[in-house]
């Protein structure tokens, strides 16, 4: 896979794949890790 190829699909699923990544970070930060 070339480099371009790679960064066109990053861009293009960036803003599918943040609020899914920031959900699970908050979750984390509201759950006590034991």
């Amino acid at each position: 896979m070339k480099l371009g190829k790679i960064v066109k699909t990053a861009i293009k699923w960036a803003p599918v794949a943040y609020p899914i990544i920031k959900k699970i970070l908050n979750d984390k930060k509201q759950k006590p890790v034991k």
